[in-house]
């Protein structure tokens, strides 16, 4: 996989939105205060951030299914995308460009809307024996500010890495912090035809797996926590200090108006 490629996996995101890319999943080596916990580094242009992923806990429904892989319908080749109840050991390093607060909202066009998350599901993607860890959130929508989809449609939108229960963010993992039940601002993009990933001889069409996808795992979607808004501070530094979803509302209806 070359250094561009994992940003189309996603979003197809474009040539100029790109500044560097690498992703390697592999077994990272156990900490003495934490031997379950993998590494999940997210590194951008604008702010880095580690993520410690722990195994146990509850509040995800995450269910082994590899004996009945999703139905491919549009994609070529020897894949094969399952249910799994694990969240490989994996480091990922991105490199984006860093985008305006109006370029975030303006440069793509992304679907923008308020839900709930009513379920996640992590998922494997197997490329003629390469395998990726990705998710799933089923989100209940109650708020459309952009896009095709309707109050009370329930989609379903691909997360760029495997969600588990334990995570210990430094800055915003703002995916990372996905759980169900959560109530946020979401924007996603809408999948087509036109969004495929091509690895190993196979070609995978997105719309085979999800209704949309986020961009990355950072920059796309504010998060009501228990613990309060979660989102990136970096990226928005005119709502930096916002607290609830009503101000961030009202920022992205003046900024998309």
């Amino acid at each position: 996989m070359n250094n561009k490629q994992f940003y189309r996996e996603i979003g197809e995101i474009d040539e100029d939105l790109i500044e560097e890319a690498r992703i390697v999943q592999k077994k990272c080596s156990s900490n003495k205060s934490s031997p379950n916990k993998s590494w999940i580094k997210l590194v951008t242009v604008a702010a880095s951030f580690a993520l410690i992923v722990g195994v146990a806990g509850i509040g995800i429904s995450l269910i082994n299914s590899r004996n009945n892989p999703f139905h491919l319908s549009l994609s070529k080749g020897n894949i094969q995308v399952y249910y799994t109840n694990n969240a490989a050991s994996m480091q990922q390093d991105y490199n984006l460009v860093s985008l305006s607060e109006e370029e975030l909202l303006t440069k793509r066009d992304t679907t923008i809307f308020k839900g709930t998350i009513v379920e996640i599901r992590n998922i494997i993607v197997n490329m003629d024996g390469d395998e990726l860890y990705m998710a799933i959130a089923k989100i209940n929508v109650s708020k459309v500010y952009r896009g095709n989809c309707n109050e009370n449609d329930t989609i379903s939108v691909l997360l760029p890495c495997p969600i588990s229960n334990h995570v210990w963010v430094e800055d915003s993992g703002t995916v990372s912090a996905m759980r169900e039940g959560m109530t946020g601002i979401f924007m996603p993009i809408q999948y087509s035809e036109s969004y495929a990933r091509e690895q190993n001889g196979t070609k995978l069409y997105y719309k085979d797996i999800a209704d949309y996808g986020i961009l990355d795992g950072e920059r796309y979607a504010f998060l009501e926590t228990e613990k309060g808004l979660v989102f990136s501070n970096l990226a928005y530094k005119s709502i930096s200090n916002a607290k609830t979803l009503d101000e961030v509302e009202t920022y992205i209806k003046s900024m998309i108006n």
